[in-house]
């Protein structure tokens, strides 16, 4: 009796840990059928196992030389004087001792900014939000650079009126100047911001984010998408598929816990935007 309880048991602890894990042979999509791993925002939102601020110098840094990760996914925002910065929220003062819009203010201004101290850290912290321009002459001098992933922020509710065109402009000149078009990938769902980027530059890749239908798989290709970003927990393999075929590549985000994780592996995706590169790393080699 007692060894068929044991048995039992080891079956059912079997059934658990399978459930897992997840096969990588079988991987298939447009990235050579592998799986590349992005940082969000850089180590990913603060927690217990990372004090550092989204979208700092640090963080992003460490993503790609410490944590030897793909690349890095960064929100990014315009200047009133047409500065690109680094920012994922609306205001200013829910992360750093500034207040306001950063398209409300000068770079004068934005670059005195500095991330307030966490729950996580022990002290103010050093980091200022930080320039694109920064990280982009950083990973310019690598022999082969990071993906860098510009998610490209737009706030209605700062009252500013961006002028789409300098927007344009600003983001094409940054990728010209480091010669960056294998490199950088732009993730909006602006389709007129889209259409200005297109009309002065045929060599940039466009991430559509948004949902995965049939429809907007459709319609990312006739608005001249090569990829599409969506939440994985409204992402499903099948649709992945109907993507891939349609010749886009699939990047999804929100994958944070082992179980999230494996079932977004699952699905062949060709990135993942995570906020615990150890876990993703750990289960693609199992």
């Amino acid at each position: 009796m007692k060894l068929k309880i044991k048995i039992l048991y080891l079956a059912s602890l079997l059934v658990i840990f399978g459930c897992h894990k997840v096969d990588v042979s079988s991987i298939q999509n447009l990235n050579d059928n592998q799986v590349s791993i992005i940082g969000h925002a850089g180590l990913g939102f603060v927690s217990p196992d990372n004090y550092l601020p989204t979208n700092s110098y640090t963080s992003i840094i460490r993503t790609i030389e410490s944590y030897n990760a793909y690349g890095v996914e960064v929100d990014v925002q315009m200047s009133a004087d047409g500065i690109l910065y680094l920012y994922h929220d609306t205001q200013l003062q829910s992360k750093t001792n500034c207040d306001g819009c950063i398209q409300e203010h000068s770079s004068d201004y934005l670059d005195q900014c500095r991330y307030q101290q966490n729950l996580f850290s022990t002290t103010f912290s050093a980091e200022k939000i930080i320039r694109l321009d920064t990280i982009m002459r950083h990973f310019s001098t690598y022999t082969i650079p990071p993906l860098i992933v510009l998610d490209v922020e737009s706030f209605a509710a700062c009252n500013v009126e961006e002028d789409i065109e300098v927007f344009s402009r600003t983001i094409i000149n940054l990728i010209e100047k480091y010669d960056a078009y294998n490199w950088v990938h732009i993730e909006l769902s602006d389709f007129a911001l889209l259409n200005k980027m297109k009309e002065e530059s045929d060599q940039l890749y466009f991430v559509f984010f948004g949902s995965l239908t049939d429809e907007t798989i459709a319609e990312a290709i006739a608005n001249g998408f090569q990829g599409m970003s969506i939440a994985d927990d409204v992402a499903t393999k099948e649709a992945i598929k109907k993507a891939h075929d349609a010749g886009l590549t699939v990047s999804l985000f929100d994958v944070k816990i082992r179980t999230g994780a494996v079932r977004a592996v699952a699905k062949s995706p060709d990135y993942i935007q995570t906020d615990n590169i150890p876990l993703l790393q750990q289960i693609l080699k199992e």
